[in-house]
């Protein structure tokens, strides 16, 4: 792993830490109204929901394991997915217990705790496994840099999606996205360090 991605994985926690303690001490608001009025007028943003519900989520990574499993023999590969999607998972509903921020008041429908979100953090996580995966098949490095952006921007899109029908603050979503990119980063460098021990 580079240099520069362990810094910015660092960063990225200092960050949430921070943004997690302006939350507590309720003074975030500065950041969540003007946010939330900007993101509100993009509704198109709502359909990118689905990518990070836990039933897609869910059944991807499944086929994933299975494909690492059966076709690769990567386990590994396996150990790595299962500790960044379903460890995320996790740890996003110890944050969101530890933290009991209640959701906006909206009719969204929604359940459970607001901070972080979800959606943000286990979608970007999502998004990277699999960048991180596929890009392994690419050669060249416009190829892989490609594949990426486009999981972070299908990441970021997810994360957003929650914003619009308030089912979550808009520092939920960019606690989502510090959180997720720090415990992801984690995660790689676990996984680098178990396959240069074989």
């Amino acid at each position: 792993m580079s240099k520069s991605k362990l810094t910015w994985g660092w960063i990225s926690f200092a960050s949430f830490i921070i943004v997690m303690v302006l939350v507590v001490t309720d003074y975030i608001n500065w950041f969540d109204r003007p946010m939330y009025s900007l993101i509100k007028n993009i509704p198109i943003l709502e359909y990118f929901a689905i990518l990070g519900s836990e039933l897609f989520i869910g059944s991807v990574s499944i086929l994933l394991i299975l494909w690492l499993a059966l076709k690769e023999k990567n386990f590994t590969g396996i150990i790595f997915t299962v500790l960044a999607i379903g460890g995320g998972n996790y740890i996003n509903k110890f944050l969101k217990t530890m933290v009991e921020r209640e959701r906006p008041e909206a009719l969204h429908g929604e359940d459970g705790f607001s901070f972080p979100s979800g959606h943000a953090m286990v979608g970007l996580i999502f998004m990277l496994v699999l960048a991180f995966i596929v890009s392994k098949y690419f050669t060249s490095a416009k190829q892989k840099l490609t594949v990426y952006a486009a999981a972070i921007v299908l990441g970021i899109l997810t994360g957003l999606s929650r914003i619009p029908d308030a089912a979550h603050y808009p520092s939920d979503v960019l606690a989502g996205f510090l959180i997720g990119f720090s415990y992801y980063v984690l995660c790689e460098l676990v996984y680098l360090k178990l396959i240069t021990r074989k």
